[in-house]
């Protein structure tokens, strides 16, 4: 694993956070570096990510920074959104971008990786613990509906904070979930990508051409009065 910050004052928050962990890689940019895909370059390099890891960082906040500017209203958090996509290609074509399909030629564990990407708005800094990311800790089930396969992230396990971001497995009802919380503040405006990968799903396990389980992912955000800004439902992929 290893991250990487800006080297900023003790008050303000880092323009760039960098995570990486076996070729998952986790982007945090925020405040005047989403000013412009140069200035978002520049704040990347600043913290050593690499010519290649910053053409890529900058791609997915060039694509979103047009909802970034727009100004949020009064002091509370807007959270613009938050998606899903698949970063695996599958085996069959897929008319729907949501869909990846596999089709195993024998028994061996497959593994497949996503991309969370979000974005955050608001007129002040998110202190932390007031961001969290929640995603079950499965997608897969087996023919007697219990959970199937691991993950892995790009950010690691709490009590690690130098990443800017760290995950903690919840019971929430019986279902296991992970908790993707910030360690580090927050720009009023953030964007940033997190990768992720499922791992070790025995296709044996599956039942032929059942979609996996629902696999929602949520974003809060906590104001400085302690309420919960309206929770972002992101499209589930399958």
């Amino acid at each position: 694993m290893a991250d990487a910050a800006a080297d900023v004052a003790a008050d303000e928050a880092p323009a760039a956070l960098f995570s990486t962990s076996d070729d998952l890689k986790a982007v945090t940019v925020g405040g005047d570096a989403l000013a412009s895909r140069a200035a978002a370059v520049d704040s990347l390099q600043a913290v050593g990510v690499s010519a290649k890891d910053v053409e890529e960082a900058a791609d997915a906040v060039d694509a979103a920074v047009d909802t970034l500017l727009a100004p949020a209203a009064g002091d509370r958090a807007n959270v613009e959104g938050i998606a899903l996509e698949w970063l695996s290609e599958g085996d069959v074509p897929s008319d729907d971008a949501s869909q990846l399909v596999i089709k195993p030629s024998d028994n061996d564990a497959v593994s497949m990786r996503l991309r969370l990407t979000y974005a955050i708005m608001g007129e002040r800094e998110h202190q932390p613990g007031e961001v969290t990311i929640v995603m079950p800790a499965n997608m897969f089930v087996d023919r007697a509906g219990k959970p199937k396969g691991g993950m892995a992230l790009a950010v690691p396990a709490e009590p690690v904070e130098t990443a800017g971001w760290n995950y903690r497995l919840v019971m929430n009802d019986g279902v296991a979930e992970y908790h993707i919380v910030n360690t580090k503040r927050l720009n009023a405006a953030t964007e940033g990508f997190i990768d992720f990968e499922i791992k070790d799903v025995e296709p044996i396990t599956q039942v032929d051409m059942k979609p996996s389980a629902p696999f929602g992912v949520k974003l809060q955000v906590v104001e400085s009065d302690g309420s919960e800004s309206a929770n972002c439902l992101a499209d589930a992929p399958r």
